[in-house]
């Protein structure tokens, strides 16, 4: 067994005073004679989590890195463990590709932004999803919290907390730690509604979105939802290459709504269950 954890080197800071991480990686091999424990260091890199997947008698530690703080994303990073002696084989950095950008920001502002190699923001990893050739797929949701002044008239008012869900981020990881292709998702919400699972090594992305998704003049499709709009619950499939698809499952006026954040894939089948509190539903993709 396996077990992963952070280490703080002086108090609770994320940075050093000199901006460097003030934390290690604490990777534990547990077994019924012994526990090994393996430090793993950092350089420049500032990383939130790292996630454990496992191919080819490897461990691979997949992760997002900063070069300024936790909160940002300048790209993927990988630590190859050798488990037999407890190593870091190989420690490989890779920054966002420029698609990640085009599929936020459109060609243009995407031109600047790789360029300058500018870094995202308040991305969190959902889920770490391993293919039947060791590939890894990261993928990440940006989420934040913000509050706004709700003014009710002569009785003052209250103060309003909104989340955001908003762009999702993809990356893709060979079995030995190079980056395929990266991809992101243009989306805008105010509740959690997405899910993904590999079927056949292919990338499937599930959310309900606006019933009519939107296509911007530069090309790009923008998937978000917000509450009373009319909605639809699609299925993004991604190739093995990064070419992805736009698939409507169904309109859900006049059908039950479902919840894709709360599904699961199991023995080849993704089962998610209806939305409200009256009867449940269950939907099957297959």
């Amino acid at each position: 067994m396996y077990a992963l954890g952070k280490s703080f080197l002086d108090g609770k800071r994320n940075k050093k005073w000199d901006g460097d991480a003030n934390y290690q990686f604490i990777l534990n091999k547990i077994t019924q004679e012994a526990n090994t424990e393996l430090s793993i260091d950092l350089d420049q890199e500032h990383i939130l989590s790292l996630s454990i997947s496992e191919s080819n008698g490897k461990l691979n530690l997949h992760g997002l890195y900063s070069e300024r703080n936790v909160k940002r994303v300048k790209g993927g990073c990988v630590f190859v463990i050798d488990i037999e002696n407890m190593s870091v084989q190989t420690k490989k950095t890779h920054v966002l590709p420029k698609q990640v950008y085009e599929d936020i920001y459109g060609a243009r502002r995407a031109e600047r932004k790789n360029k300058k190699k500018k870094e995202l923001k308040d991305f969190s990893i959902d889920h770490v999803l391993t293919d039947s050739k060791g590939g890894t797929y990261l993928i990440a949701e940006e989420f934040y919290i913000t509050s706004s002044y709700v003014n009710t008239g002569a009785t003052g008012g209250y103060s309003q907390i909104i989340y955001h869900y908003d762009d999702i981020l993809i990356l893709k990881f060979n079995n030995k730690g190079d980056l395929d292709w990266g991809r992101s998702i243009l989306k805008k919400s105010d509740y959690p509604n997405y899910n993904a699972f590999l079927k056949d090594d292919q990338l499937h992305i599930i959310l309900n979105s606006v019933k009519n998704l939107k296509e911007k003049k530069d090309g790009r499709t923008d998937v978000s939802k917000f509450w009373l709009q009319a909605s639809a619950l699609y299925d993004i499939e991604y190739q093995i290459n990064g070419e992805e698809s736009y698939n409507k499952i169904q309109d859900n006026k006049g059908n039950k709504s479902y919840s894709p954040n709360e599904g699961t894939y199991e023995t080849d089948k993704f089962i998610m269950m209806s939305a409200g509190k009256r009867k449940r539903n269950f939907m099957t993709l297959e």
